[in-house]
């Protein structure tokens, strides 16, 4: 079994990179919004990488 690394997502209009992720449907029933989502301040890719490791 394989796991996907989360990856840090470009924001088109800022140029700076984000932390996007989905919440299982399971936990969206207790009032969870459906993804968890925020800017990681750099446009550096290699940084935006280690941040987003960091968070999860």
């Amino acid at each position: 079994m394989s796991f996907r690394m989360i990856e840090p997502w470009v924001n088109p209009r800022s140029k700076f990179y984000w932390f996007r992720r989905r919440v299982p449907a399971k936990y969206r029933q207790f009032g969870m919004p459906s993804e968890i989502k925020f800017s990681l301040e750099t446009t550096d890719r290699d940084e935006a990488v280690l941040r987003c490791q960091e968070r999860t």
